[in-house]
Formats: structure tokens, sequence, C-alpha cells
């Protein structure tokens, strides 16, 4: 054939073509003969005078393909021949040219549209085809770019060539890879490997293109119109689709997407597709967004268009962290991403509109958790937002950035309420702190106020109350703690406009916990808080209205005294006003009072108008123009304590005011009442008035008594306005009710004693927060030198500088390391810090730690009499330094404190005597300080110091006083009363051998070095008992006297001092330092493990080789001590040190490392633990696994790769809690608080105060027993009948002396009167239940069993006449406890009337004719139902289930009665009998039958107390679905 083909023209085989294809189609089997001859003729025919007959004879062999006729082979021959398995580098014979090529290629496209339009699945036929269709069409679409591609043409020519070929491409490939519709994927999972093949081929294609050299990145490529395509063609599947998406991403990802330059378009087209289309195209779409290089881009896009194309991508990177899910394969390069572009600082560039488009996808993509436990990518995120909203620091100030930066606070505020509750109030504080601190950066704060009201405006949208309230108190106590904040004066101006009318009570008190915290800044003016506060016009009579309320338990209103002084000054205000303030203070009770201060500032402004009131009437004035008098009246009222101490003890509602207040109501009151000059008149108001009521008298007896002896500075002052009359009259009212409360308030220059009366508790404990320890800030000990505070500073501000660390949390940590540098840097303030713990509150200024109150100076006045501190200013304390210093440090160092007034006269004659004593005292390292009653009378309280001069110890928390006669005080007597305080159990008396000895092995028990002290003198001296209290958590103490030697040969008695030379304080401390720990300490506590491993920089890497064992292993433990014994000293060079720590006892501790330790344990070798702890709480360690196996050659090396970093430190995490292994047992702590409770009773207790005491136990003692003899009195006499005893009974001889508790009489008497009262509780019970018990019969039949609700059962009980009372009463009591279950009802059937029901229920449950019975069973069983004794059935219990036709049966427990065989029996059996009788004309009944059961009736009784004796267990098991169920077809009809 080939021979005469080689002459004819190529037309006259393609009329042969449709033959030949036919004839193959008929040979179907590839392994006949055959067959394989009809291909050989197809292939040649197609081929013969190539390429004349190809495409006719490709477009037959893709038809056939269709019907699945056209082989395999054929195709594989087409790839063959064309070389098309190489095609992009091979050379073929058969060359198709760029014509043909593309026309294939059509051909091609158009029968792979067909068979995608025509099958609904053309995977299903097509697959097997996959492999050569797309070979070939590689072939097809390659061939014209190879053939036409011109490299020197210009780009844009480049460009339109390159969109011709990729359309091309996509004709042919489209129909295999796009999806047929929103619902349907073009291929399913079962071929995967097709779709992955066909993928693979698109991809090889792609890359092969002569384009991907030429056209540079920024245009349109290869990798741009494959992202075009993907968006617009792939990207729209919704159903199944995670699948299809997974096998494109795996495949698409292989292009070079580098070279991906996307425009505005692109980036906006990919947040369309993050928004709208299938999630599972999130993952994709993170993978191309991590592979563009967006900081070139930006960098070469123009200036006029780089916002708006950062704003895009910005939004397609929120989109991408909405869920973890869509990056979870690129976390760590997204992470990168972001922080990249985070470093730009034109973000900020971002127009207006552009930012509350942004806005919308940040609120709705941002996690729930972006606020409160963000991830790193996240954080980074929320840091781009802020820049691009201007929400840092140093923003230059414009209307457009005010705009952005309240998107930003509203949009936070969204993300804010979606969060849980706990994490909202964390998140709100946060919050509130970005906001202040921006807020603080404004030039102009009054604009800024749009931007702060959006945080109390957010209060309006908190549905739960509860929450709301947490708002509301987090926001309060902010600024109380920062009230230099400038939403301190943004709240006074946006707060009431911000919510809503509702919520004015909130906004009100809101505003008077604000005026305080306002007050409480370095510098404050009454002036500037006016102008801030804003009232809105259309509130002022709401808010006057709530304001002028009389608070009363029923309106449930707050008295506000500092927002109504406020409001009293807002604007203009009238007379009626003040009228309205008169009747609201004289009818103010104490109990509504809650902030002292803002009473008495109110009170004055009403003082003072009513003075210059006064001064514009006449002399002559009617009763009712007088306000003086209410107002005295009510001062007189409010003065007096009326508290009772019951009232007190019961309820803990204010009833008084506080004994400061009424001393200065009793002042005022009688400064008016002098002022007064007779009714009718008004009062003095010049200096020419004569002063007919004088009160100097009493304001003196007022000073001289004892209980106002603290506020003498406020008689003082006060004495001076009643004395000089010349020149102070009513006008003067205001000045010295404010200048006395000052004095009163133990008040320091600029009024910080004020504010702590004016501020509640909650609000002080805020405040006093302890800052942050600059040692552990900058890692080093308290030992260290200047060089090495200075360069712990140097190498920690350079890692976290915000030039150089972009970590969120790099400025507040920088600006914490600048603080500690700060204060260790300056010899002064160390010192300071080292003994005190704060450099707050030094005693050689007059700052106060509340601020000074400057705002105040109109109000009170300043300048004290007294004497000068002098010495004792060096040592003095307040109480923010004795609550968080001393305390805490007085468990390693006792404290002494002298207190003192400069009033005191008597204190300052003590001055030199108290210091000789400090400095006897103080170089033996005694704590010494002082305080203050007149600034610190606080602090004098909380000492419960009641006179001065006072001395008092502080040991282990403990105050101790010194009594001890203050004339007659010597510093010996002082040194005496420190070394007495000092508790024994910090040193041992040692006097023989074996006591020493035994000390000397006291450290295998209680980890800790044995110090020994050798002395001449009988008691140890002060210093080795502050020694030994410094480091007793180190070191066991002893101490053995050598002064009076025993007699006999103990080794202790031939030891003697050769020279009687003291060891001094420092060099013992320093030998106890140097040797403090074991050789092999074990980390038994904090403490211990703070000294073993410190924190330390990376410059001074410190390690610490932990031995983890259980405290039964010592063998490991003591050959690793000898192992640290020889080699300890060499490794402390290098800053290693060694120590081993129980696993069993610090489970906590060790968990963290645990769980990142991998491998098999070894059962001869131990694991080591190497630890480097960067922070307090922060480490990072590695396990040396099998490291120790009792040989030192087998640990060195590993140990040596660790410290010179061949081996890294890979894992981290935070430490857990260790346990105190030698905390004071229960028994212990609870003894030693015992005696510390009643030696503080027996210190602290006054004369007066026992008395009181007293007074009370006795009253109570009292009232008690009065009690018990009037309840004994009114018990009524029980009359008690006695028994008529007979002659000759046993009885007679019993006398009342004799009785006995088995006596018969007795005990029966006891069993009536408990039958009695469960007799009540049975009836009681019955009461309840008998309306929820129904009788089942004909009536309510349908509706107890036929109708009841599916899941539904009725509880049936059976009785009879005779015993229904009864088994009713123990059937409620067994029921009674599931009476509210909605699942049963309750009812009873009575037998005798309804035993023909009972019997045919019965007679459904027999087995049918399929079950296995045997023959003449069946009548057997039916006979004996007919026998059914109705008695018998008595105390049944039925669970009907009406719905699903089935019930359960309780078959009551019959008790025989056994027969009494005595003469008195009173047994009746003729009810048996008459029962037996109803069966006696029985047809089914024998008569030998009838005479058994008449014999066994008339012997038997049935005890229907005990029938139901085993109903609850079987109740149990019902509820629990255990209880057999027996089905029947329907329900008998036939109840009566």
């Amino acid at each position: 054939m080939q021979q005469a083909a080689s002459g004819l023209p190529s037309h006259q085989f393609s009329a042969l073509l449709p033959v030949a294809f036919a004839n193959l189609a008929s040979q179907p089997d590839p392994s006949s003969p055959l067959h394989v001859l009809c291909l050989q003729h197809v292939v040649f025919f197609v081929f013969h005078q190539f390429p004349a007959n190809f495409t006719n004879g490709l477009e037959l062999a893709l038809e056939g393909c269709n019907i699945n006729t056209t082989p395999v082979a054929l195709l594989n021959a087409f790839v063959e021949k064309l070389g098309a398995e190489s095609f992009s580098t091979g050379v073929s014979p058969n060359d198709l040219g760029a014509t043909k090529a593309h026309e294939c290629a059509q051909i091609l496209a158009k029968r792979l549209d067909e068979a995608r339009t025509k099958l609904p699945n053309m995977y299903n036929i097509w697959s097997r085809y996959i492999d050569s269709v797309t070979r070939l069409a590689q072939l097809f679409l390659y061939i014209p770019v190879r053939d036409g591609f011109q490299p020197n043409l210009p780009a844009t020519v480049l460009q339109r060539d390159l969109y011709e070929v990729f359309s091309r491409i996509v004709d042919v490939f489209h129909p295999l890879i796009a999806p047929y519709s929103a619902l349907q994927a073009p291929f399913t999972q079962s071929h995967e490997k097709q779709a992955m093949l066909v993928l693979d081929r698109f991809i090889e294609l792609l890359n092969s293109l002569h384009h991907n050299s030429i056209i540079p990145p920024g245009m349109q490529n290869v990798q741009a119109l494959v992202w075009q395509y993907y968006i617009t063609k792939l990207s729209y599947l919704s159903h199944g689709s995670q699948h299809y998406y997974d096998v494109l991403e795996s495949q698409l990802i292989r292009l070079n997407w580098q070279s991906l330059w996307p425009s505005k378009i692109a980036i906006t087209a990919m947040e369309e597709c993050l928004k709208s289309r299938s999630p599972y195209c999130s993952s994709f779409v993170a993978q191309v967004f991590v592979r563009i290089p967006w900081n070139t881009i930006f960098n070469q896009i123009s200036d006029v268009e780089r916002p708006g194309y950062m704003m895009t991508m910005f939004g397609v990177l929120t989109r991408l962290v909405a869920r973890p899910k869509n990056y979870e394969k690129v976390r760590a390069s997204i992470l990168e991403v972001a922080k990249t572009v985070s470093t730009r600082a034109d973000w900020s560039n971002v127009d207006l509109r552009d930012v509350e488009w942004l806005s919308e996808i940040v609120k709705t993509s941002l996690p729930t958790e972006s606020l409160s436990n963000p991830l790193d990518v996240v954080s980074v995120i929320q840091s781009i937002w802020r820049k691009i909203c201007g929400f840092i620091p140093r923003e230059p100030f414009n209307d457009e950035l005010i705009k952005k930066q309240t998107i930003w606070i509203k949009t936070e505020c969204e993300l804010l309420l979606r969060c849980e509750n706990t994490a909202a109030l964390a998140a709100y504080n946060s919050l509130i702190s970005d906001v202040s601190s921006v807020a603080s950066n404004q030039e102009q704060l009054k604009p800024f106020c749009v931007v702060a009201c959006e945080l109390t405006a957010l209060w309006k949208k908190i549905s739960d109350p509860h929450l709301g309230e947490a708002f509301v108190q987090l926001w309060n106590n902010y600024l109380m703690t920062n009230p230099n904040s400038p939403l301190v004066l943004t709240c006074l101006n946006t707060i009431i406009e911000s919510l809503n009318d509702d919520q004015l009570t909130t906004a009100l008190k809101v505003v008077e916990k604000t005026i305080a915290a306002y007050f409480l800044r370095s510098e404050s003016c009454w002036n500037e808080l006016l102008n801030w506060v804003r009232l809105p016009e259309k509130k002022m009579k709401a808010i006057e209205g709530y304001l002028f309320t009389i608070p009363t338990s029923e309106n449930k209103v707050t008295s506000l005294p500092l927002t109504l002084r406020v409001f009293m000054s807002y604007g203009n205000v009238d007379n009626n006003l003040f009228f309205a303030l008169h009747g609201y203070i004289t009818n103010l009770k104490p109990k509504h009072v809650l902030d002292e201060a803002g009473l008495v500032c109110l009170i004055a402004k009403l003082v003072e108008w009513m003075s210059l009131r006064a001064a514009s009437l006449p002399n002559q004035i009617s009763p009712t123009d007088d306000l003086f008098p209410p107002l005295i009246r009510w001062l007189n009222k409010s003065s007096k304590d009326e508290s009772k101490f019951f009232t007190n003890l019961i309820s803990n509602k204010k009833t008084t005011h506080s004994p400061k207040l009424r001393v200065i109501f009793q002042i005022l009151e009688l400064y008016l009442t002098q002022q007064s000059v007779g009714e009718g008149r008004r009062p003095r108001c010049d200096s020419n008035s004569p002063v007919f009521n004088s009160r100097i008298s009493a304001i003196k007896e007022m000073a001289g008594l004892k209980v106002n002896q603290h506020m003498s500075a406020t008689f003082n002052k006060a004495t001076t306005y009643f004395v000089n009359v010349e020149t102070y009259n009513i006008l003067s009212s205001s000045k010295m009710l404010l200048d006395g409360f000052n004095r009163c308030s133990e008040p320091t220059p600029g009024m910080r004693i004020f504010w702590l009366v004016v501020i509640s508790a909650i609000c002080l404990t805020s405040i006093a927060q302890e800052d942050e320890d600059p040692y552990s800030v900058l890692g080093i000990s308290r030992r260290a030198s200047q060089r090495e505070v200075k360069g712990a500073y140097k190498a920690m501000a350079k890692e976290w500088h915000p030039d150089k660390n972009q970590s969120p949390e790099a400025h507040e940590m920088f600006m914490k390391i600048t603080k500690a540098y700060d204060i260790l840097s300056d010899p002064l303030k160390r010192e300071r810090y080292d003994k005190f713990g704060t450099i707050d509150d030094t005693p050689n200024t007059n700052r106060g730690g509340y601020g000074n109150g400057r705002g105040y100076d109109q109000f009170f006045g300043f300048g004290f009499g007294g004497f000068e501190d002098g010495f004792f200013a060096l040592h003095r304390i307040s109480l923010r330094i004795f609550t968080h210093s001393i305390l805490e440090k007085s468990d390693e160092k006792p404290f002494i404190i002298y207190a003192y007034s400069n009033y005191c006269q008597l204190c300052f004659r003590l001055q030199a005597v108290w210091k000789a004593a400090v400095q006897d005292l103080e170089p033996l390292g005694y704590g010494i300080a002082t305080a203050n009653a007149m600034t610190d009378g606080n602090l004098v309280e909380k000492l419960r110091i009641s006179q001065l001069p006072a001395i008092v110890a502080v040991i282990e928390g403990r105050v101790i006083p010194m009594r001890h006669n203050m004339l007659h005080l010597s510093d010996r007597a002082i040194r005496v009363f420190a070394q007495k305080v000092i508790p024994d159990y910090f040193m041992t008396r040692i006097a023989s051998m074996s006591a020493l000895t035994r000390f000397v092995e006291q450290w295998k028990t209680t980890n800790k070095v044995s110090v020994i002290i050798f002395g001449a003198a009988a008691e140890p001296r002060t210093r080795y008992l502050l020694s030994a209290m410094k480091f007793s958590q180190f070191a066991k103490f002893a101490y053995v006297s050598l002064a009076n030697p025993s007699e006999d040969n103990d080794a202790i008695a031939r030891l003697s001092i050769s020279k009687a030379n003291q060891l001094k304080k420092e060099v013992l401390e320093e030998f106890i330092e140097k040797h403090k720990l074991l050789t092999l300490p074990r980390i038994s506590s904090i403490t211990m493990f703070d000294t073993i491993c410190p924190v330390s920089s990376r410059s001074s890497r410190q390690l610490c080789v932990l031995l983890p064992v259980t405290s039964s292993e010592d063998t490991h433990v003591e050959a690793f001590r000898e192992y640290v014994k020889e080699v300890g000293k060499k490794w402390a060079l290098k800053n290693v040190h060694f120590s081993y720590i129980y696993i069993d006892r610090q489970i906590e501790f060790v968990k963290p490392f645990i769980e990142k330790r991998t491998g098999d344990i070894s059962k001869t070798s131990r694991d080591i633990l190497v630890i480097w702890r960067m922070e307090y709480i922060k480490v990072k360690f590695t396990w040396l696994e099998g490291a120790w196996t009792g040989r030192k050659y087998d640990i060195e090396e590993q140990i040596l790769a660790v410290v010179e970093m061949r081996k890294k430190l890979e894992e981290n995490c935070r430490l857990g809690s260790l346990k105190n292994e030698y905390s004071l047992s229960f028994f212990t702590r609870w003894s030693r608080a015992f005696w510390r409770t009643f030696e503080t009773a027996w210190f602290y207790l006054t004369h007066e105060e026992a008395y009181m005491i007293l007074s009370v136990v006795g009253t109570l003692f009292l009232i008690l027993g009065i009690g018990w003899v009037l309840s004994y009195m009114s018990e009524p006499k029980q009359k008690v009948r006695q028994r008529k005893y007979k002659p000759n009974d046993v009885a007679d001889v019993t006398t009342d002396s004799e009785w006995h508790p088995d006596d018969p009489k007795i005990k029966k008497d006891l069993e009536a009167t408990t039958a009695k009262r469960e007799n009540i509780r049975a009836q009681r019970i019955l009461n309840v239940m008998s309306p929820l018990m129904h009788e089942l019969r004909a009536e309510t039949y349908f509706g107890m069993i036929r109708l009841l609700k599916p899941g539904c059962r009725s509880i049936v009980l059976l009785v009879d006449d005779e015993n229904k009372p009864t088994l009713l009463k123990q059937f409620a009591q067994y029921i009674y406890p599931i009476r509210n279950n909605k699942t049963f009802s309750f009812g009873y059937l009575v037998v005798p009337k309804n035993l023909e029901w009972f019997r045919k229920l019965l007679e459904h449950t027999l087995p049918t004719e399929d079950g296995p019975i045997k023959p003449g069973a069946e009548a057997t069983l039916y006979q004996r139902l007919k026998l059914i004794n109705p008695r018998q059935c008595v105390g049944t219990v039925l669970s009907l289930c009406g719905w699903k036709l089935y019930f359960s049966i309780y078959h009551p427990k019959h008790v025989e009665a056994s027969r009494r065989n005595f003469i008195d029996t009173d047994e009746d059996i003729t009810s048996d009998e008459e029962d037996a009788d109803s069966y006696r004309n029985d047809e089914f009944a024998s008569m030998g039958e009838k005479k058994k059961l008449h014999r066994s009736l008339s012997q038997k009784r049935v005890n229907m107390g005990n029938v139901l004796d085993g109903f609850p267990n079987w109740l149990d098991r019902l509820l629990e679905g255990s209880i057999r169920r027996y089905y029947i077809p329907e329900w008998p009809d036939n109840l009566k």
C-alpha cells in the first residue's frame, strides 16, 4: 500500500480516511492483529504527504473521543510522529508549520468545547485521552509562537502578541480547567490525576513562551494574564470547591509570580475575590500575594497614584488575615511582607474616602481576638492601620487627620464589641491608653475631643448592663490612675453629650470621678476646669433635676457634690439655685455623703453666697430671709455621732460623718453662732459689728479634748478667726471652713491628703501601683556596678530602640529601659530605691504622691506652724513606702519606726536619743524609718499609734509597739527593744557536741548551708541576729556561747576564743554571701532559683545546668555533686551554675520544659536541662538528653557546646510557679498567727477599748441569758398521763430514779412521736399530690392513655377501696420528687372494679404463636389469668406509654404476716375468704384448685404497709430506661 500510495495525490487518501476510521472502530480489541493493522492504515493515511491529510485525520480522531471509539494508541501515534513530547526543544521530521498548527489548535479547541457542552462530565470519557491531547495542544500552540516571535519589536507590540497567544492557549485548555457553573467543577476527586496533568501541561506551555524573557515586570506579562484569567473565569465556583481550588493552587503557583506587578485594578480584583468569591481561593491569593515585591512596586508608582494603590493592597492584606487558614501555608512569608511594608512612612497619605472604605474591611475582616490576643501578623496590620489613620504620636495636626483618627477609633470600638466580655475589658483599657498617648501629643486638644468622644459613645452600643458598668468602672479607674492624661479634660467636654438621655445618670457620675481625677494633677486650675466642662443646654433641666434631688433609698440617687459645685459655677447662676442648694444641703443625710471633701467645697460655696447675700440685706430682716439658722441646726445635727454599736454591727451603712468632718462642722457651727447678732438681724458683716456670742472658750474646750489632739493644727488655724473679730466676720466663714478642713485633713503642701479624702479607697488602690523593678528591666543584679549598669543599658537600648525594633511593644519597652537607667545611674535615686523600693515621696521635698492640687488654692490656705523635721526627715516614709517596701522587706530585715508630729514637743526633745540609737542600729543593718503624723496620718493610723511619740518595730509583717515611758526613754532602751523583737527561731542555741553534730548535718534535709557563730557572750549579738534573718532563705544559723563552759568532757566545753575582737558585720555578711549556696544546691523556692539562675543579658549570659530527678534518686544526685565539686570553679568562670530539682515536688515548674522534650527516656542515664533566663519569667533552654551517666567526660563536651554557642538554646517558654518546699506547716502558721493576734491585742488594747469590748461581750451574754430564761419560763408544762398501776404490778417497784433507757414505755412514747411526725409529713405531701393523681376510669381513659403526647407516660397504682388511703399516701411520697417532670402523669386504678381491664392488658403480653411456646402452655397461662386474685394485685404499679403502645409493670412486694398464736389475737381472715369466694364459680378452676386456693388464702394475709418498698428502686430504673417494656397491639377499652 505504501508503494502504491507513493505516486498518488493526497486528496485521494482523504476520501479513504472515514472508511479507515470506521474499520478501526469496528475492531475495539487492541490486542487483535486486525486492530493493529487498521491502526497502521489510519496512521499511514493521516501522515501520507504530510501535512495535507493531518487536519482531517485529527478531526476524525477527536470526534471519536466523544463516543470513546478512538483508540488511545492512535493519539499516542500522533504524538510520537509529531515529536510533541519535546515540543519546545525537539526537532521532528513531521513539522506542521505555523499555519497548520494554528488550524489544528482551533480544531482541538472546537472539539473540546463540544465535548464540554455535550457531556455532563467530560473527564469520564476523555480521561484516557488527556495525556495525548494535552501533548498535542502544547505542540499546536507552541509552533506559531516559535515561528512568529520577533524579540526586537516594541514592548507594546509584544504585549499584544502575548495577549493573542494566551487567548489561543486559554481556548484550548479552558474546557478542561474552567468550572461548568458556580455549582459544578470541571473534574472530581476521582479525576484528580488527570486534572493535575492538564494544569501541569498548561503551566509548562506558559513557562516556555519566549515573551517571559523579554517583557519586564510591571507590564502585561504571562503572570498578569493568568491572574486575570483566574479572577474572571476560575474563581466563581462555590459548591464543593475546596478540592478544585487545591488542585489549581498546586499547579498555578509554579509560575514566577515575582514578576507580577499588579495594577490597582488587579489588586481590586484580588480584594473582590477574597470578599465575594469562594473562600478556598484565599490560600492561592495569599501565595501570590507574598511573592509580589510590594516595596519595589510602591517606589515605582507616582506619588499621586501611590496612596490609592497602597490602600487597595492593605485591603487585600487585611482580608487575607481574616482567617488563619487563608495564610497557614505562608504564615512566615505574609508576616515578613507585612513587616516590610509597615516600615513605610507614607501610609498616612491615604485619602480620607479610602480610609472610610478600609474601615469597613477592617471591621468585618479582623478576627474576633484581634484586640485581646492578636497574632503577629494581625499586630503588624493594626500598626499599619494606625499609620493610615494617623493615630501615632507626633503626627501633624489638621482637620483631615482628626477625621481619620475618628474613623480609627470607631473601627476599634466595633472590633471591641465583637470580643468576649473579659477580652473586651482588656482591649478597652489598651484602647484608652492609646488614645491618651496620641492626645498627649496634640497641640490643639479641643478639636481632638471629637476623637476621644468615641471612647464613651461606645457605651451606647453595649446591650449587656453588667458589661456596660464594667466599662464605666474601667474608664473611671484609668482617669484616677492617670490624672495627667488629656482624656480627663476631653471627658469633661464630651461625656454628657456622647451618651443617650437615659444614660445621663451614668454621665454625671463619670463627671464626678473625672473632676476628682483632674485635681490629682500636679498643676490644676479651677478656671481651666470650668473652661473644659460642657453641659449641653438641652440637658440642663435634667442635670439640675438630678443634682438637686435629695438621695433616698427609693429614688437610688447618688450625691455628686463636686459636679454640683461645678454646676453652681457654670454660666449665670441665679439665687433660686442657691436657695435650692441650701435646701439640698440641709436635708442631706450622712449615709448619702460619699465624698466629704466635695461636700465641704459645696458648703463653702453656699456659705460664701449666704454671706454675700447677708451683706446686701438690711440690718433688720425677716426670719424667712435668714438662712443661717437652718444651716446651723443642720451642722449641729450632723456633728453628732448618732450611730449605735449594734446598728453598725448589723448594717454596714454609714450612719454618721467621719470624726474629723464632725469636728469641722462643730467649728463652723460655733463660728456662725459667734457671727450671729440676734434673731431678726443680719449677722456680722463688718468689723464694727459687736460680738454677742463669743465662742472662744468653746473652741478651746474642744481643742483640749484628747480625741481632738491630732487636729491641733485645725484648732490653731480656726482660733485665729474666733479671736481676731476685728479682722474676720461672716464673710470669712467660707475661707475659715476650707482652711480648717485643709488642716484637719493632715495636709502637705499641695493638698495630697485632701484628695485622699475625696477619692475612694478603690481609686487609691489603682493609683498606688508599684513601678517595675529597674534591676529586672535591665537584667542585672542589685550589686551591679555603674559600669555594669551602663553596659546593660547600652545593650538593651540597642536591641529595643524603636528605630531598629519594629515590634509593637518596642516603644514601651524602650521607655522602661530608659526609666530604669535614669534611676540606677543616679546614686541618690538608686540609694533611695534600694532602701524603700521607690523614688517617690522623697522626704526632702514637698511633693505629694497624689498631686498638689494647686487648682484649689482659692479654697484652701497654706503655711504651718510647729517644729522642723530636722533629723527625722532623713528616714521619713509614707504609707505607700510602708505598704510596698517595708512590709515586703520585713521578712529579711527588721525595721524600727519612730512616729512624731511637728506639734509634739516631747517628740523633738527625744530627737537626740533617737539619733544616737539610729547611729548604733543602722550600721548593723537595722531598717530605720520615721512617720510624721501631720503629713502621714493614714500611716500612723495603720500602725495603731494612739500617742506621740511612739516607737514600733516591723518584723515579718507584724507591727510590735514599744511599751516604755517616753519621758525616760534612752538609746539603750531602744537598742534592747530592737534586739528582743527579733524572733529566736532565726538562730539556734547549741550547748552540746551532739546538738552541734546534728546541726552540721541539717543541710541534707533543709538544702541550706550551716553557719555556726562562736561568741563569748551568753546571747548572740544583734548583728548576728540580723545576718541570720537576712540570709534565712539560704542558711541555718547557730550560736555557741563559750561564756560558761561546762565541766564535762564535751568538745564544746574545750573550745575557747583566743581573741576578743568582735566579728564585723561587713566581714560576716561578705563571708556568708560567698558561701551561701551548697556545692550543688537544689531549686526549692523562687528565692533559691533567682540566686542560682539570675536574669542576664545576651552580652553577659549566665547558664544554669539542672539535673531533674525524683526525690528518691539520691545516687545520681550524689554523683553529680562529686562532679560539681571537681569542676564547679572552672565552670563558674564561664558563668555556668549547677543545681538539681525534684520533679515530683516541682511539677508546675518543670511541666513547661518537659512538654518540649523529645526522644525516649533512658533507664541508665539522666537528662540535663540548660537554661538561660532572659527575663524574669521567660527563659531559653535546651535538653541534653541522656547527658548525665555518672561520668565526667560524657557531659562536659555537651555543656561546652552550649557555652560556646555551637549548640543553640532553641526552645523558649514561660516559667511555671515554684513551690516553697520548706514553707511552714499549717499548724506552725496557725500557732504563730494565734500568738501574734494575742500579742497584738495585748499591746494595742487600750483601757477605753477594753471597756468597750467587755461591755459588748457582757451585753451579748446578758441578752442570751435573759432569752434562755424567758423561753424556759414560757414553755408549757407537759400534761403526762400516768399509768394506773395494778396491785402486784412490776411497775410499782420502779421509781423515777431507777429509770432505764430500755424501758418499753419510754420506747413506745419515742416511737409514737417519730411516727406522728412521719404521718404529718406524709399527709402534707398527699395534700400536694392529690390534685395531680387522677383515677383511671372510662371518663379519664383517653386523657391518661390514648391521647398522651409522644414521650409522655402515665404511672398508675392499683388499689382497692379498703387500702386506697394507705397506698395513695405511700405512693405520693415516692412520686413527690418527680412531680415537676412534664413527661409523667399520675393516677390510680381500683382493681375490683376494673379487674377485667387489667386481665385484658396482661393477656396481650402472652407469647404469640410465633414465639417459643409449648403445646398446651397457652391454655394454662390463660387459665392462670382467669384466677387472678384482685387482693394480690393491690400495690401493682403500671407505667403506660399511650403513644408507642407499651407498658412496664412493678410487681408489689407482698409480705406474709406471721400468724400470732396467742390468746388476744385479732386476726380476721374473712376478707381473704371473701376474695376467694369470687373465684369459686370460675369455669376454668377445678374443684381441687378452688379448695387449694381457699386453704392458702385462709392461712395468709397481705401486709399492705410493705407492698411499695421496692417501688423507689423500680422508679429509678424506669427513669434510667432499664425496665422491661411489654408491647401490645392496642389498649383495652373495657374500663368502667
